[in-house]
């Protein structure tokens, strides 16, 4: 064979060669696990603004982000934290979702309910807590342990359209207490200071916040908790447009879904979703650890109650939360409460 020859049976080998390392470079990429994250250009982008700043109380959020069970479901989600603007306006969620800045929000069903009497087209599709996390604080000393005890004592207490508020008041109308009798302030902050200043002897607040500040001075101090006495108005419901859930059925399934999974996981591991919440959106408050992880594990019994699964609604909440609006006069007539929620993105969590 001639030099020549060998040459060009050499450069055919080198070609075969790098035809079988392309072909089995190609097969690497096809071979992936199904289960693998995909990249962030084949993702959905999609969007939620919280109803108020970062915390333990969007848990399920945060795991659903930083366990991969959005990108596991094609999506990638923009986490929006609410309160206030740079230039010290409320973040409304509802107006928020209705303007297109987020595709998803969390607000309290009675907010829902009344901007849907204003004509706003939003839905609820889940919900954060399934009972009220809204409680009566009394020092432990006060000898306040019942609804009846409020009489005749200083209460901080906050507006009707307030969730707190709303949920006070339903509580005073329930047990037929008459709130001439009570001596109540609003408060504007959501600090458990009253107790502890002689402003107050009942604190209406959240046993996930007020309540852990007050359990950390007064380990022995008395709550009242309204759901205890049937008041449970969801206090976050996560809500979308109509529209939404016309057009994008499937991406609406999807993300309530792997937000549900992220709640789960989060009730199952408290200590865990409390450090990722802290690593990516609590830096300010990590020397507050302990304050943040009891948080979490007073919201354990409101996220999924004994024999309930993440984010289940109730037509009998709904109705309940629909009538109280109007006997406070914050409907001024009925509305089809049907039409403000749906149940059909809320099957069996994988």
């Amino acid at each position: 064979m001639s030099v020549r020859s060998i040459r060009r049976v050499g450069l055919f080998l080198l070609i075969a060669l790098l035809v079988t390392v392309l072909a089995a470079c190609g097969d690497d990429d096809n071979d992936k696990p199904s289960g693998e994250a995909q990249q962030p250009a084949d993702l959905t982008q999609t969007s939620i603004q919280f109803s108020w700043v970062h915390n333990v109380e969007f848990a399920g959020f945060y795991a659903a982000e930083q366990q991969g069970y959005y990108r596991d479901a094609g999506l990638e989600v923009r986490l929006d934290g609410g309160g206030f603007d740079e230039s010290g306006a409320f973040i409304d969620p509802v107006q928020a979702v209705l303007d297109g800045k987020a595709d998803f929000g969390v607000t309290g069903a009675h907010v829902l309910l009344t901007k849907r009497a204003e004509g706003a087209p939003i839905v609820a599709i889940g919900t954060i807590y399934q009972r009220s996390p809204v409680v009566l604080i009394a020092l432990s000393e006060s000898g306040i342990a019942r609804p009846q005890d409020l009489v005749g004592r200083r209460v901080s207490t906050q507006p009707t359209n307030a969730t707190v508020g709303l949920a006070y008041e339903a509580l005073l109308a329930a047990q037929g207490i008459d709130r001439a009798q009570i001596q109540e302030t609003m408060r504007t902050d959501f600090t458990s200071n009253p107790l502890f200043t002689g402003e107050a002897e009942v604190l209406a607040g959240f046993v996930t916040t007020e309540g852990v500040q007050v359990r950390q001075r007064d380990p022995e101090a008395n709550f009242i908790m309204v759901s205890d006495y049937g008041i449970d108005i969801y206090s976050n419901v996560i809500f979308t447009t109509e529209d939404l859930i016309a057009s994008k059925p499937d991406m609406v399934r999807a993300f309530l879904q792997a937000t549900l999974k992220g709640t789960q996981w989060a009730v199952e591991q408290p200590d865990e979703a409390v450090d990722g919440f802290l690593k990516t959106y609590g830096q300010p408050y990590a020397e507050n650890r302990e304050v943040h992880l009891l948080g979490m594990q007073s919201s354990i019994p409101l996220l999924v109650p004994a024999g309930g699964q993440p984010g289940m609604m109730s037509e009998d909440n709904w109705a309940f939360t629909h009538q109280t609006l109007l006997d406070l006069g914050l409907l001024a007539a009925p509305l089809d409460v049907e039409a403000a929620y749906t149940l059909d993105f809320l099957g069996a969590q994988e």
